[in-house]
């Protein structure tokens, strides 16, 4: 009876043993994919200062980014990555009230959305989910946007890339007058991204990669104005800050390593 508890534990530890040998391994090495994201933006903030009109509103609009990604994996669980990127910098819908009903400023759907490259720079933690081919998957980095446009603006020695939204106030008669404009749209802009999500790896060892993102921006993207001009006292401010969450699906491919030599 006292050799029961010395087997019970030989038997749990052989267990153990053979299911961290062959748990399935994450490839490490270098890595190229393509990665596709869809996002939801929060809605513009919409400030009434003169109270003698119903302000606009706004609704949390939907976006997008794909591109290329590079990375490398290390040490069985960490990685770092790379992305180029081409998405939606900024994206809002805005409604004015025009006596009867709220009717869209600008496009007919009311949806404004502009688009820029982006570089995503992030550091990662990937874990195997018990003997399977998924792994757990997390990261946090930064995603860093006009890049491109602050290098053009230091060439060219001005900033010609800030957007810039008119609408309304044309002629006197005119009901509103609308207005907004991209703040430092020459100089890098850095959110905060977290993602969560899991691997699979396929059987011929390349990788899918499904998972949630978050998307913090440390500042306001767009300042901007409204007035009723044929009512006093109407007028306010927007701000528009670029935080979102997402969906992120991406495929990976692995090259494989070259096998080491090994000596008798």
């Amino acid at each position: 009876m006292k050799r029961i508890p010395f087997v019970v534990l030989f038997a749990i530890l052989l267990s153990v043993s053979y299911g961290q040998e062959n748990r399935s391994l994450f490839p490490d090495g270098f890595h190229i994919g393509v990665t596709g994201e869809g996002n939801l933006a929060q809605r513009m903030t919409v400030v009434a200062i003169g109270q003698n009109w119903p302000a606009p509103l706004s609704d949390p609009t939907l976006g997008w980014q794909a591109g290329l990604e590079f990375s490398y994996h290390f040490a069985k669980y960490f990685g770092v990555s790379i992305g180029l990127d081409y998405g939606t910098e900024a994206q809002w819908k805005l409604w004015r009230w025009d006596g009867d009903g709220y009717m869209p400023i600008g496009p007919a759907n009311a949806r404004i959305a502009f688009n820029a490259f982006q570089i995503p720079i992030k550091a990662e933690f990937h874990y195997p989910i018990l003997q399977s081919n998924f792994f757990f998957y997390g990261a946090l980095g930064v995603n860093l946007i006009n890049v491109r446009e602050s290098i053009l603006s230091k060439i060219i020695g001005e900033n010609l890339f800030s957007w810039h939204v008119f609408s309304g106030g044309h002629d006197p008669t005119s009901p509103y007058k609308h207005y907004l404009e991209e703040l430092d749209g020459d100089k890098v802009r850095a959110d905060l991204q977290l993602n969560l999500g899991f691997y699979y790896k396929l059987p011929y060892n390349d990788l899918i990669r499904f998972s949630i993102l978050a998307n913090y921006s440390f500042k306001d993207t767009f300042h901007g104005e409204y007035t009723f001009l044929l009512v006093d006292n109407a007028y306010g401010a927007y701000s528009y800050r670029h935080n979102h969450i997402g969906f992120e699906l991406a495929y990976v491919h692995c090259f494989k390593k070259k096998a080491k030599k090994t000596s008798k």
